[in-house]
């Protein structure tokens, strides 16, 4: 059977140099595959557009990524769509593995000379979270309060602790310590 990854592969070595372009729709099936099983995101429909140029001794792939992810808000638990578009770039060159990364540059990956393709779907996911924001709040990335759920929001409200409460009587043993003077000598 084909595994669904299979068709973020892409075969390098019989392209001729120069620009080729790739096009992919990614969708829940790639968000519920075993190496991305620990994601955020609930569903997914986002377009990627992969310009790969093809030179004698690396490869530069473009990615540019326009989408919408469903995740659970940070504030309510409601599952809802938010927009994450944006570009990455990533440099492959050829090499031996001891040669890795020898910049220590992100965008940079070494594979080894005998490869002939290159599986994209790791940088697919990774890119695709680091363009998530850090708090997911679609309401507020929205503009749109009536996503919220407003149950829980309710419940939220009524649960926290307000400032009045927090002072909490002492134990009037402790009180006591507190009158206890160190000798002095």
């Amino acid at each position: 059977m084909v595994s669904y990854l299979s068709q973020f592969k892409i075969a390098f070595s019989g392209l001729s140099q120069g620009l080729h372009d790739y096009n992919f729709k990614i969708d829940k099936k790639f968000f519920e595959e075993p190496q991305f099983s620990g994601s955020e995101i609930k569903n997914a429909n986002i377009d990627l557009a992969v310009q790969l140029l093809k030179q004698s001794n690396m490869l530069v792939l473009h990615f540019k990524f326009s989408s919408q992810v469903q995740v659970e808000c940070d504030r309510c638990l409601s599952e809802s769509f938010i927009p994450v578009n944006g570009e990455q770039k990533l440099i492959v060159k050829f090499g031996e593995e001891r040669e890795h990364n020898p910049h220590n540059e992100d965008e940079m990956l070494v594979l080894p000379t005998a490869e002939t393709e290159i599986d994209i779907s790791q940088f697919i996911y990774e890119y695709i979270t680091l363009l998530m924001p850090y708090q997911k709040i679609p309401c507020e990335i929205l503009n749109d309060t009536s996503i919220c759920n407003n149950e829980v929001i309710e419940k939220l409200s009524h649960l926290s602790i307000n400032e009045k409460h927090t002072e909490q009587a002492t134990d009037p043993r402790w009180d006591a310590l507190k009158n206890i003077k160190k000798n002095k000598k």
